[in-house]
């Protein structure tokens, strides 16, 4: 099997639900294949298995993943992971799980147990990464270069690295951290991805724009949310443009204030409108053009912004309409470069950086930004 051709997050909360509610006692009852191919690429089950035991082992080491806390704690109740609880009922791991956190049982089935999961599939995504080596009949079309020396038999991109963009006579360093949004710290600008309602992805799920808005939001001692400042200020914004309920053009770029970020030395989050929502449906649509528009649009936003907060130069980019856009990662970057070179082009004093979660999407930027290739016409 070729890592990283991850099991999608989606696929991998759904094997998690229905393990949470058959306990490790219904293993052998249940085919979670995007599991069971998670712990054949760490390591943890042989290829061609269908036992228990690897996939107990992968979500095991996912949990501890976690870091204890309440969140770790209440992920191994919610599994039977603990001394004693293997053959608890699921209906008495959720009871303990929501005593953890101090709430209701269907608050915590409707709120935090969806937070538990995401962040266990992404636990899972994380350790499948680390320990993955691509093979050599990788799938995915070829690179455009040939990889730097300094890479050869790594098994992931290092988490910050520095790629040199071909601007005109002259190259330009773009940096590419591979992590968590919010693990960013002192990047001026951070650029998210939203639809053309400005609507933030849900807190609870795992999204760029999810991450940035609890991140960003102002917390009480037990991690509730007293100020979801990302969302108000845009709320605020379009009802002072008279946009409430309906939608922006798509390549607009609204500002707000990095909430509790700005710890990190993050001054603002631009969020570009790239994606359309199809009316009647749960689908997007994206017009790639637009993804260059919106790259233009944080950089002549920028600009005007120094009025106000001076020193600002340094913005980091994510890869615009790759994930409800459904958009190709490669084509993304392609449109992203377009824009980025003209506008390096005319002022390359700015700091860039992109931000990839995982490393196959760090291997895409990079990849993109050294290519010669133009967005199309």
């Amino acid at each position: 099997m070729t890592y990283p051709t991850d099991p999608s997050h989606d696929a991998l909360v759904d094997e998690l639900r229905r393990l949470r509610a058959k306990g490790l006692v219904g293993l052998r009852t249940l085919r979670l294949r995007e599991l069971l191919d998670a712990a054949v690429a760490c390591g943890l089950a042989a290829p061609g298995s269908v036992g228990p035991a690897g996939v107990e082992a992968l979500v095991r080491k996912a949990v501890e993943e976690l870091g204890g806390g309440r969140l770790g704690d209440a992920a191994a109740y919610t599994f039977g992971l603990p001394p004693g609880t293997r053959d608890w009922p699921a209906q008495d791991r959720r009871r303990r799980s929501a005593e953890i956190y101090g709430v209701g049982v269907d608050r915590f089935r409707k709120r935090y147990e969806r937070v538990v999961l995401g962040e266990t599939a992404d636990a899972v995504l994380r350790l499948a990464a680390r320990t993955a080596v691509p093979e050599s009949t990788d799938r995915r079309e070829p690179a455009a270069h040939e990889p730097d020396p300094s890479e050869a038999g790594t098994r992931a991109p290092p988490p910050r690295q520095v790629v040199p963009l071909s601007v005109g006579s002259r190259t330009v360093p773009i940096t590419v951290h591979t992590c968590s949004v919010e693990m960013l710290t002192g990047i001026h600008v951070i650029v998210s991805s939203a639809n053309t309602y400005l609507e933030l992805a849900h807190t609870f799920t795992t999204s760029l724009s999810a991450r940035l808005r609890r991140a960003a939001s102002r917390k009480g001692p037990s991690g509730e949310i007293l100020d979801d400042t990302l969302a108000r200020e845009l709320a605020t914004w379009m009802s002072r443009h008279g946009r409430s309920g309906l939608t922006v053009a798509p390549g607009t770029v609204v500002p707000t204030s990095a909430g509790d970020l700005a710890q990190r030395g993050i001054v603002r989050i631009y969020h570009a409108a790239v994606v359309a929502p199809r009316p009647g449906t749960n689908h997007y649509d994206i017009d790639p053009a637009n993804i260059s528009l919106a790259v233009a649009n944080v950089f002549r936003l920028a600009r005007a912004e120094r009025v106000d907060f001076p020193g600002l130069r340094s913005v980091c980019l994510p890869l615009f309409g790759t994930g409800r856009g459904g958009l190709a990662e490669d084509v993304s970057i392609t449109w992203i470069r377009a824009a980025l070179t003209a506008e390096l082009a005319e002022d390359d004093s700015w700091e860039v950086h992109f931000v990839a979660r995982y490393p196959r999407t760090a291997r895409t930027i990079v990849d993109g930004l050294r290519s010669d290739g133009q967005a199309p016409s």
